[in-house]
C-alpha cells in the first residue's frame, strides 16, 4: 500500500518563464492517514 496519493482535484497554475507564460496542472499529494499517526 502506498503512503500517499494524488487528488482527483486539479488545479490551474500559471507563470512566467523568460517572458513566457505557462500554465500547468497541479494536484495535491495526500498522506494515508494509517501512515500519518504513530
Amino acid at each position: 500500500m502506498r503512503k500517499y496519493r494524488l487528488s482527483e482535484e486539479q488545479r490551474a497554475f500559471s507563470y512566467q518563464e523568460d517572458g513566457t507564460k505557462k500554465s500547468v496542472l497541479l494536484r495535491q499529494i495526500i498522506g494515508h492517514e494509517r501512515f500519518l499517526t504513530m
